[in-house]
């Protein structure tokens, strides 16, 4: 493995926190392990070397590359459940109380491959499904750093087994069978049904 210097991983911090806002400070190994693979791709000998290419790459899909590399997107389904209970239980009733037309905007930031802003459209569109009276539109934006999860966002289709969290209202509501095979494990997938009309975009 090529190792990675400190005038390079310092270079590599300060790039990242500049550009993209990410802090990696203390994660010299994680850099150094997670670009192995772009530098033996692009047959490039050194950090420094990578980084020059990056910085030339008027395209910024060197960017990107490096950046997929360096985040991490982990997540799931109704992560940090006692979020959702607060917005159904709390924000939702105040939102709704005050605002009866037009449009109520949400911003869901970070992403990733579009989990948690299914599970929040998922909620609202529940709510909205008990509640009575005139109700604003809702519209969701979804928006995340790495381009590549933000393309497995908009497909919007996931392995059975990551739905399991997903209340069984809730999946038979909004979700449906894609009748596609996954490859890694040949599990059956689905796809979220109604909540299709959606935006995302790259940070």
């Amino acid at each position: 493995m090529i190792r990675l210097s400190e005038a390079e991983y310092l270079e590599i911090v300060e790039y990242m926190k500049e550009h993209f806002g990410i802090n990696l400070s203390k994660k010299k190994t994680l850099i150094e392990c997670r670009l192995a693979k772009p530098l033996k791709n692009h047959g490039i000998e050194s950090f420094d070397g990578y980084m020059d290419m990056v910085k030339k790459d008027r395209s910024g899909q060197a960017a990107a590359e490096m950046v997929d590399c360096l985040t991490t997107n982990y997540t799931y389904f109704l992560r940090e459940p006692a979020h959702f209970d607060l917005l159904q239980e709390k924000i939702l009733p105040d939102i709704f109380d005050r605002i009866r037309m037009g449009v109520c905007n949400i911003w869901c930031a970070g992403c990733s491959t579009g989990e948690e802003c299914y599970s929040m459209a998922m909620a609202v569109a529940d709510f909205r499904d008990k509640r009575a009276g005139a109700l604003p539109k809702i519209s969701i934006k979804a928006t995340d750093i790495s381009k590549s999860v933000l393309r497995e966002a908009e497909e919007g289709i996931y392995p059975i087994e990551e739905l399991e969290r997903i209340p069984k209202p809730w999946r038979e509501r909004y979700c449906k069978k894609s009748g596609r095979e996954e490859l890694s494990g040949g599990s059956k997938s689905s796809q979220l049904d109604s909540l299709s009309k959606r935006k995302f975009d790259a940070a």
